[in-house]
């Protein structure tokens, strides 16, 4: 404040003469409030690594879905949605085109969900022998009008187009220009923390890098909304994955369920 007003007085002792005074006027004026550049934030070659772009890709995974709430469901099937095991498949062209299929170990599907455009309007389309099992849990999902997966009442802090990240076992690329701080915690020198504020969401990484050769990493994110009603009134999600010698993600409170899945080799 104290250099802007020394600079002030400069100018006001100064004698301009019209027009071309005005312009040399209004070009320091906005030189000298111009906020200073913020430099760019550094990491590691191992983490910067970890930001990818969501598609396209493809794979197979072992996926173990339970309820984590204490609750039952009250639908018992022959596969109860309070605990489902089977392999999965998924592949995605682009952000608006995703299958994820389920399957036992005969090889038989038993759920397809598929994100589609519909009229200019994306939705999940379910087929497959548990369907009708899977709309009556309430965790069928749909997509917001901003974008981002709804289940049940509640929006998730997860946009359609990042599914495909998670299972990639990759931190979205698009999260990296919203990085705001970065640094060591606990005092390791192999343990980094982040914070990233990205479409109306503030998300808190950890990294723990175990291993280098053969690449072994952690990483966990409490996603959480930036707007306070939101976060009051809307879940938030903590997604953990291990990378490298064991590619296993991790998703918490799911509406009410912990989903984990592993990817297997190919």
């Amino acid at each position: 404040m104290t250099s802007l007003t020394s600079f002030l007085r400069i100018i006001a002792g100064m004698k301009f003469h019209a027009p071309s005074s005005c312009f040399l006027l209004v070009f320091l004026l906005s030189f000298a409030c111009q906020t200073p550049k913020q430099e760019p934030i550094v990491m590691p070659s191992q983490i910067e690594q970890l930001f990818t772009s969501c598609f396209p890709g493809e794979g197979t995974a072992y996926l173990d879905l339970w309820r984590s709430d204490g609750e039952t469901s009250e639908n018992q099937m022959t596969i109860s949605l309070n605990h489902v095991t089977s392999d999965l498949d998924w592949v995605s062209e682009n952000g608006r085109n995703l299958t994820i299929e389920l399957t036992n170990p005969l090889g038989q599907t038993l759920l397809t969900l598929g994100l589609r455009d519909v009229g200019g309007k994306l939705a999940f389309i379910v087929e497959g022998s548990l369907k009708k099992n899977f709309d009556e849990s309430g965790i069928a999902p749909t997509v917001s009008e901003d974008g981002f997966i709804s289940v049940g009442r509640y929006i998730l802090p997860i946009r359609y187009n990042e599914i495909p990240c998670l299972l990639k076992h990759v931190i979205p690329q698009s999260w990296r220009g919203g990085v705001t701080s970065f640094g060591h915690f606990d005092g390791l020198e192999t343990a980094f923390s982040m914070t990233i504020e990205h479409e109306d969401r503030r998300i808190k990484t950890n990294v723990s890098i175990f291993s280098q050769s053969p690449l072994d990493i952690e990483t966990c994110s409490l996603i959480e909304w930036s707007s306070l009603w939101k976060r009051t009134t809307q879940p938030q999600i903590k997604w953990c994955q291990q990378i490298g010698k064991k590619n296993k993600g991790r998703i918490f409170d799911l509406g009410g369920y912990t989903l984990e899945w592993t990817k297997l080799n190919e």
